[in-house]
């Protein structure tokens, strides 16, 4: 036999590196992945608080008592995104990688009039003179609207359609890009009025 075989030594030497090179390794894939699912999960981060901005955005423009206009720049990221808002939800997307994508969706509670640069109107004053343009009256303090029947179906109406429509094909906007929001009264001749947060 040879000697090498009872050279314990040796085998204890040669068994110690190769644990070594597991466990270093181990631990390098462990920093690997660690690095890239953190990445992720900031990135997630990030998207959910981009989504909340604009959410706080509604919330808030629904809790004002007078008629007002704002707006919202989306943050620069190392990453590109696109924000889609719709009806019913914002949702960011990564769109990077678009065999893997990161995104977030958030579910408005707060229904908003969401409009797209091919709608009738899209600010508050545009559908003021829409209103006077179509029904005779613009629906401000001023002027508040006789044809109640025919304005309130109207809204109800377009609201349905527009709802369908960015539900297939919702309104995009792209990282540094501007949403405005807008808080309007639509007024009745009995008093009445209607409020509307419109998105554009």
């Amino acid at each position: 036999m040879s000697k090498f075989t009872y050279d314990k030594n040796g085998i204890m030497g040669l068994t110690l590196s190769q644990i070594g090179l597991i466990i270093a390794s181990v631990i390098l894939l462990a920093a690997i992945f660690t690095i890239i699912f953190q990445n992720d999960w900031q990135k997630q981060a990030e998207l959910k608080n981009i989504a909340n901005s604009i959410s706080t955005k509604i919330h808030g423009m629904d809790s004002m008592f007078y008629e007002n206009t704002t707006n919202l720049y989306l943050p620069n990221k190392e990453y590109n995104y696109k924000t889609e808002i719709s009806t019913e939800y914002i949702t960011i997307k990564i769109i990077d990688d678009p065999k893997d994508p990161i995104y977030y969706r958030h579910n408005i509670i707060l229904k908003p009039f969401t409009r797209k640069d091919n709608s009738e109107w899209e600010s508050k004053e545009e559908l003021h003179t829409y209103l006077k343009n179509n029904y005779g009256n613009s629906g401000k303090i001023d002027d508040p609207i006789q044809n109640i029947d025919g304005v309130k179906n109207y809204l109800s109406d377009e609201y349905e359609t527009n709802s369908y429509e960015l539900a297939i094909n919702p309104l995009v906007f792209y990282k540094e890009e501007k949403i405005n929001f807008d808080k309007t009264f639509i007024i009745y001749e009995t008093g009445e009025k209607d409020e509307l947060i419109i998105i554009y």
